[in-house]
């Protein structure tokens, strides 16, 4: 595993996407300051991997120039999603999401458009997700020790990125 959370912390960061470790099998960082030393640079994140072979990978969604929503059906993000689904006419959908090791919580992930000031909590039970920082699969889940997976093994491209919605202004 060690060397596949690697592979994929380079890969991400080929991407653009700034990412940073966290410790095994959770999501506290392993790296001094965390999401603030999120990086695209491959010396640091060969570094970090080398030193925490099997860290999970976090990343930052602002220096990524993404925004990702993260749904908790435990806290009835189930239920405001579909809500929010209704009342905005389906709005919310990315080609992109992650579901989270938990089994049933997920991440939609959104182009972020620059200076817009994002609400940190949505709906009851929806995180927003912008200067804080998200787990990427193939990282463990802390309490099932199932693996993030990207939905329906659509996995991110380049093109596939560069091809996400603007994240909606409501969010």
């Amino acid at each position: 595993m060690s060397q596949v959370n690697k592979d994929w912390a380079l890969y991400y960061a080929s991407l653009g996407w700034a990412v940073f470790p966290l410790m095994p099998k959770t999501k506290r960082p392993a790296n001094e300051h965390g999401s603030s030393e999120a990086t695209t640079d491959v010396a640091t994140i060969t570094q970090w991997w080398t030193q925490w072979p099997t860290a999970n990978i976090g990343m930052c969604p602002a220096k990524s120039g993404l925004y990702a929503l993260d749904v908790d059906p435990r806290n009835g993000g189930d239920k405001s999603f579909e809500a929010l689904q209704t009342e905005h006419a389906g709005a919310l959908a990315s080609p992109l999401m992650n579901l989270s090791g938990s089994g049933n919580g997920f991440h939609m992930l959104f182009r972020d458009k620059p200076d817009t000031k994002y609400k940190g909590q949505p709906a009851e039970g929806i995180d927003g997700k912008h200067k804080g920082f998200i787990v990427l699969p193939p990282s463990v889940h802390p309490h099932t020790n199932e693996l993030y997976k990207w939905l329906g093994g659509t996995l991110p491209t380049a093109e596939l990125v560069a091809s996400l919605d603007v994240a909606p202004a409501f969010l």
